[in-house]
């Protein structure tokens, strides 16, 4: 893809994901916000327990159902096209192995809230392509049905901060 077809994001199509209960994900929140200058209208905290590894009802109760609430009472679920999670937000969700999976990354889960939001959930077992693979046109909604989602994440805040000044 050239640079013409992946024009940078502005800062009022991006949502930031932090733990209110974990004090490095609020860190990382606060600092990549302000570096970006990404307004607080726009950093979400939610309520979980800052493990690795949650069930899928934690998951739908403690980070899906707030993330769709917060995007459908401002009337954001199209503006936003990026979420950004940081250290302290669970990573994994448990559940079984093999060709029809259904344990899952948090991250990827998140990238599929914008289908379900437009009222086609994907499959829950099994992988799922990625719409936006190998496009060459700029990544918009409702053309690519998905959120992009990164995480900000290391083995220290000090590791993170790096990382995001490093990126400007």
């Amino acid at each position: 893809l050239t640079a013409a077809l992946c024009p940078a994001l502005t800062r009022h199509e991006v949502l930031i994901l932090g733990n209110a209960r974990s004090p490095v994900s609020r860190s990382i929140v606060e600092y990549y916000a302000r570096q970006r200058e990404i307004p607080p209208a726009q950093i979400l905290y939610l309520q979980t327990a800052p493990a690795e590894e949650i069930d899928r009802q934690v998951y739908q109760r403690e980070i899906a159902a707030p993330v769709a609430a917060w995007l459908k009472s401002r009337g954001w679920v199209d503006r936003i096209l990026a979420i950004v999670t940081t250290t302290g937000v669970p990573l994994k969700i448990r559940g079984s192995d093999g060709p029809k999976a259904t344990a899952a990354s948090v991250d990827s889960e998140l990238a599929c809230l914008y289908s379900t939001l437009r009222g086609t959930p994907p499959a829950l077992a099994g992988p799922l392509k990625n719409p936006y693979f190998r496009q060459d046109e700029p990544f918009s909604h409702p053309k690519f049905p998905l959120y992009l989602v990164t995480r900000l994440t290391g083995y220290s805040f000090e590791d993170v901060r790096g990382m995001i000044d490093r990126s400007l």
